[in-house]
């Protein structure tokens, strides 16, 4: 199963306090797309420091922590997006990530995200999957046990089985794709505003150091 990563910029009209959250949230994006997980959860962890209750901060911070499997920490931080949300595209990849990062421990507690996140976005065919796959799994649905005189019929199935395995699986939330050109284009995005967040630095500089002069 290829990995969907949904990352969320900050924008200078964003944020009306402190720009230093706009920096660290694009570093740590820079960390996402160059597979830096640890120094992009630093990072992250930098900008919720000034922007404690921006959904997007825990989003990104979430999905640095499902990088390295660490699913607790991850769950935790959709959790507390889903609480800052304040729009309902958030609101949905807030539930969604959390019943993905709960699955596995806790399903009941993944169907009431997932039930959650189709408030959010009714026709989310991938939310709809993993609900199917989770119910399936708990009233013990799926493959039974297999005869001995089978094992003939076993073999001709792994092929079609392992085509079929990422169907069978959990899907992520299948927006448009990372490609190596989508990277590059991010990382030139980030670049620019980095270079707005300077020339804005320098601005506010130059204009306290003519109020001194007066």
């Amino acid at each position: 199963m290829r990995g969907l990563i949904f990352l969320f910029l900050l924008s200078l009209s964003s944020f009306a306090s402190d720009p230093r959250a706009v920096y660290n949230n694009r570093e740590g994006l820079k960390g996402l797309l160059q597979k830096k997980y640890n120094s992009s959860q630093n990072d992250f962890l930098k900008a919720l420091e000034t922007e404690p209750d921006d959904a997007r901060l825990h989003l990104n911070l979430g999905l640095a922590y499902q990088a390295v499997k660490d699913n607790e920490r991850a769950a935790k931080e959709f959790q507390a997006a889903t609480r800052f949300a304040k729009t309902d595209e958030l609101k949905f990849f807030g539930n969604f990530n959390a019943g993905q990062a709960t699955a596995a421990k806790n399903v009941d507690l993944a169907l009431r995200y997932y039930q959650q996140a189709l408030k959010y976005k009714p026709d989310s065919h991938e939310t709809k999957h993993n609900i199917e796959l989770l119910l399936k799994g708990k009233s013990g649905g799926g493959e039974g046990e297999k005869k001995d005189d089978q094992k003939s019929d076993d073999s001709e199935d792994k092929g079609q089985d392992r085509t079929n395995k990422q169907s069978n699986e959990p899907q992520p939330y299948k927006g448009k794709e990372l490609t190596s050109q989508d990277v590059q284009n991010i990382l030139e995005e980030l670049k620019n505003q980095d270079q707005k967040v300077r020339a804005k630095e320098n601005s506010n500089g130059k204009e306290r150091n003519l109020e001194k002069d007066w």
